[in-house]
């Protein structure tokens, strides 16, 4: 794929058809999919930084999604991803979503010292942003990995704080960490806030909100929290 300039030339249906595709690709793992129908778009059209992070983000959830992450693909597919994210950071060093995208893939490869040097640049970059901007880098994860399960609880809970008006991703991470640590008492705690956001989002006369009413990511959430009562 040639890389454009950061500046969109989409018109507006067409720039919502695009973050459509896209939203319904990620909620629903649809990656290869998402991805075929986006690749369609610079071949067209001029895309900007958001736009650019969207397909490199497709990539690299494709790669982590193969059954074995050093395969051939999935070298191939975080190879581009990549390329997107500095590429756009060559335009702009302070775009967090792109060090977050690198860290990202440095965790797919296993490098989770390097994972993350460019995830905590992210969060220092996201703490400049209002509340409402703040969204979940899961740095916990990768400190699970690692096996430092104190580190990676501190983290989950970190962004948590700081994370409070977008406050979904960061929840749901705290349960998943419970559960797959074996604290059920806690990951039941974390579960049952998740079900009042979810049910929060159905009564949003808002596109996310259908969205996630469409999510098969939604349903096996919560189908997890009710195997654990």
């Amino acid at each position: 794929m040639k890389l454009p300039i950061l500046s969109s030339a989409l018109p507006k249906k067409i720039r919502e058809n695009f973050y459509k595709i896209f939203a319904n690709a990620v909620s629903n793992k649809k990656y290869a999919w998402g991805i075929r129908e986006l690749e369609k778009y610079p071949y067209k059209f001029t895309l900007s930084g958001n736009e650019l992070y969207r397909i490199a983000l497709l990539y690299d959830h494709f790669a982590m999604n193969q059954k074995n992450n050093v395969s051939t693909i999935a070298k191939k597919y975080l190879k581009k991803a990549e390329e997107i994210y500095r590429h756009i950071l060559k335009t702009d060093p302070n775009y967090l979503h792109a060090n977050y995208g690198i860290g990202r893939i440095y965790g797919v490869r296993g490098n989770y010292n390097k994972a993350l040097e460019y995830q905590k640049l992210a969060y220092k970059q996201m703490l400049k942003l209002t509340r409402n901007q703040r969204g979940a880098l899961g740095i916990g994860y990768l400190y699970k990995q690692k096996g430092d399960f104190k580190k990676a609880e501190e983290w989950y809970r970190k962004e948590l704080r700081v994370c409070k008006a977008n406050d979904f991703g960061t929840t749901y991470n705290l349960f998943q960490f419970y559960k797959d640590t074996g604290n059920k008492k806690k990951a039941l705690i974390y579960g049952t806030k998740m079900t009042h956001l979810i049910k929060r989002e159905f009564n949003k006369k808002m596109y996310r909100g259908l969205k996630m009413q469409q999510s098969n990511f939604v349903k096996s959430v919560l189908e997890d929290i009710k195997s654990l009562k």
